[in-house]
C-alpha cells in the first residue's frame, strides 16, 4: 500500500495553506485512489478540475474512477474531456471509449454520441 495514508494527511496539511493548488488536490486523490477510496478520490479530482480543467492526466484518472464505478456514461464525458485538452491522444481515448461502452447498456448510443463527438471537433 505504501505510504498514502500519510500522504494524505501531508497533502491535509499542504491544502489548508495553499488550497488553489490543483497538484495538491490531485495528488491526495491519487493517494485516496490507491487506498480504494474512490469517492473521496472523485471528489478531489473534481476539486482539481476545478482549478485547472487543462490536465490531460487528470481527466483521464477521474474517467478511469467513473469506469471503475460503472457509470459509463460520466466516463465517456470524462475522456471526451481529456480529448479536448489534449487532442493528440485521440486514438488512445477512442479506443477507450469504444472499450468502456461495449460491456453495458445503451452501448450504441454512448458510442454513437462519441464518435459524432469527434467528428464534430475534427470539423472545427
Amino acid at each position: 500500500m505504501g505510504r498514502h495514508a500519510e500522504a494524505i494527511v501531508a497533502y491535509d496539511l499542504a491544502i489548508n495553506r495553499s488550497p488553489q493548488r490543483a497538484e495538491l488536490w490531485t495528488n491526495r486523490g491519487r493517494s485516496g485512489e490507491r487506498l480504494g477510496r474512490l469517492r473521496e478520490a472523485i471528489a478531489d479530482y473534481e476539486h482539481a478540475l476545478k482549478l485547472d480543467a487543462t490536465r490531460y492526466r487528470l481527466w483521464q484518472r477521474h474517467a478511469d474512477l467513473r469506469y471503475r464505478q460503472q457509470r459509463f456514461g460520466a466516463a465517456l464525458i470524462s475522456y471526451a474531456q481529456a480529448l479536448a485538452v489534449q487532442p493528440l491522444k485521440e486514438e488512445e481515448i477512442t479506443s477507450q471509449c469504444l472499450f468502456i461502452a461495449s460491456p453495458g447498456p445503451y452501448v450504441q448510443r454512448y458510442q454513437a454520441a462519441f464518435l459524432s463527438w469527434i467528428y464534430a471537433w475534427k470539423k472545427r
